[in-house]
Formats: C-alpha cells, sequence, structure tokens
C-alpha cells in the first residue's frame, strides 16, 4: 500500500464522499490505496468529529452514507431552493443580518441571479428589538429563566420579573408566552415592552407546563383571560359583512344567515373579540350573554369619552369666536 499521511487519507475522504454519496469500505479503501482496517479508523474519527454517517450491513460488505446536501462545515442548496432563501428573507423587516445574507445570497448567484430592485415593502427592525429577540430564543432554547426589567401596561409600572419562557409570536406586534414565576400562571409579554434582560436570573428554570399550545390556541390578539375557552357569537349586517368576512378574528368563522352573517368560535380573550365588535358600529351585534355585557361596558365608555369631548371642543369654539 502507498504511503500518505493521515491528513492527506482524511481530506480525500471526505472528498470521495462529495462525489459520491455511498461507499462500501472495500470499494472506497481501494480508491484510496489504503487497508481496510485504516480506512475503518479514519471513518470512525470522522464520525467522532461530527461527520454524520449512515452506516448499513449487507455481509460481508459494510456501506457508509452522508446525506445528499451535506458539506463539511455547511450545506449544500440548489439554485431553486437558493431563490427561495432569497425570498424569504426578503420578506423579514430590514436589519443589518439580514441584509448581509441577502448579499451573500446574491453573489453566489452572480449575474443570473434574482432582481436587486425591491420586491417587497417591508418595516425596519428595530436594533435593540432584535437583540432582545435573539437572547429571548437563545432562553427557550437553552431552557434558561428570564429575567427582565419589564413594563406591564395593566398597572402602568416597571418593574423586574422572572419568567420561564416557551414560545415566540412574531406578530407584529412580536409576543412571548411564559410561566410568569410571580403568579405561576402562564402569561404573554410583548417584546416591545421590555426595557433589560439581566444575563442571570434569581430562580430556576420551570418546565413547560402541558397545556401551553392549549393557552395559545385560546387566545386572541396576545390576550387570555385566564379563563376556560368559551364559545362566543355574534351578527354582522349584510352592508358590511363582505368585508369582515376577510377580516375576522382569528378562529373564528363565518355563516351566512338572514340580514348578514353569524360568526362564531372559542376564545379566552373575549375582551379584544368585544373590541372588535364595537368597532363594526351598528352593523354588529354580540349574541353571546358575556360577550354582550362587555360590549356594552366598552360602548358606553366610548360614547361618554366623546361626548365630553364633543361638549369641550363646543365650549371652546364658542369662546375663540366671542374673542373675535
Amino acid at each position: 500500500m502507498g504511503q500518505r499521511s493521515g491528513a492527506e487519507t482524511v481530506i480525500q475522504m471526505i472528498l470521495e464522499f462529495l462525489g459520491q454519496r455511498t461507499w462500501s469500505q472495500s470499494e472506497l479503501a481501494k480508491k484510496l490505496n489504503i487497508g481496510v482496517p485504516a480506512l475503518r479508523k479514519r471513518l470512525d474519527e470522522l464520525s467522532e468529529a461530527g461527520v454524520p454517517f449512515d452506516v448499513e450491513m449487507d455481509h460481508p460488505h459494510v456501506f457508509w452514507s452522508v446525506p445528499k446536501n451535506w458539506f463539511p462545515g455547511a450545506i449544500q442548496l440548489n439554485s431553486a431552493e437558493l431563490l427561495e432563501l432569497h425570498r424569504l428573507l426578503s420578506r423579514l423587516p430590514a436589519s443589518g443580518a439580514r441584509n448581509a445574507l441577502l448579499k451573500k445570497i446574491g453573489e453566489a448567484f452572480g449575474k443570473m441571479g434574482p432582481s436587486a430592485s425591491p420586491v417587497h415593502v417591508v418595516r425596519e427592525s428595530d436594533p435593540e428589538q432584535d437583540q432582545f429577540l435573539s437572547v429571548l430564543e437563545d432562553h427557550i432554547e437553552q431552557k434558561k429563566t428570564l429575567r427582565l426589567k419589564y413594563y406591564s401596561a395593566s398597572r402602568a409600572s416597571v418593574d423586574w420579573r422572572e419568567a420561564s419562557p416557551y414560545r415566540v409570536d412574531l406578530g407584529p406586534p412580536t409576543r412571548f408566552v411564559a410561566l410568569c414565576h410571580r403568579s405561576s400562571e402562564l402569561r404573554w409579554f410583548r417584546l416591545d415592552h421590555i426595557q433589560k434582560i439581566a444575563p442571570m436570573a434569581n430562580e430556576p428554570f420551570r418546565p413547560e407546563p402541558p397545556d401551553v399550545d392549549a393557552f395559545i390556541a385560546a387566545s386572541l390578539d396576545g390576550y387570555h383571560e385566564r379563563m376556560k375557552p368559551m364559545q362566543c357569537q355574534f351578527f354582522i349586517a349584510e352592508q358590511t359583512a363582505r368585508w369582515a368576512r376577510h377580516n375576522l378574528p382569528a378562529g373564528f368563522s363565518a355563516t351566512p344567515v338572514d340580514g348578514g352573517i353569524e360568526v362564531a368560535g372559542v376564545t379566552a380573550g373575549v375582551r379584544p373579540l368585544a373590541r372588535f365588535v364595537v368597532g363594526l358600529g351598528e352593523d354588529a351585534r354580540a349574541i353571546t350573554p358575556q360577550l354582550v355585557e362587555i360590549v356594552r361596558e366598552l360602548a358606553a365608555g366610548a360614547t361618554r369619552t366623546n361626548e365630553a369631548t364633543g361638549a369641550k371642543l363646543k365650549l371652546r369654539s364658542t369662546q375663540s369666536r366671542r374673542k373675535k
């Protein structure tokens, strides 16, 4: 057998697997001009180093294979897959990392690549929010408790909180579901309400409860009233039904009835649903008693506020005319 260094053998082995994805031990040993025991030793070393070999026994042969898209330290993409990746990146908010990847893909395409002219209208991302999102994703993947300085809209206060995060809803706005350590309940948190994330937490990560997916499914617009999901129904008049049918809250569907449509769905976010109904004005009517109650509360509050505002504007207008 010829003499060659171990490094030369390994390099040649990798090149052979890039050209042909499956080799029998005997054929590869012959190709490399080395003995089968020496080849097996190098294959085991590569496997321990992370090469994703698939080994099959078919006596007296042993076959070694690598995945079709395997490439040392990278993956292989054909032109169609590369174009799809370019399009997916183009749909994301503009950021330094996103733009750098698009540039790299464009260079890989060369002159045959996609047009440089913009196809999508995308929002500019907030660098600080992008950083928070990356840290949040790291905490979820590594199962680490998140210690954050957080603005609570319900209490209009800022304080430090600890939570075990499980899921991210990219929105917009970006939200995440976590178990609040203070209340020991699942809660929605908004990423743009985070003011700071501490490097270390005081409490250990709490395992994901079995009802996380059900909690998300029952939520509406990032809102869950910590109640058992309930069936909600409301009516929309025909003149608004065409628009409403294509803009219904997630999880709700419409059925044609006399004079319009009847919308139904199950949710634990009754308040945001009530806001949707109130926003349709006289063309919508709540049917479910609990939904009726909240719709009346919101509508009455809006009426009082607008009547008071109208009276103030009228008084100012009268005073202005008198001064003139």
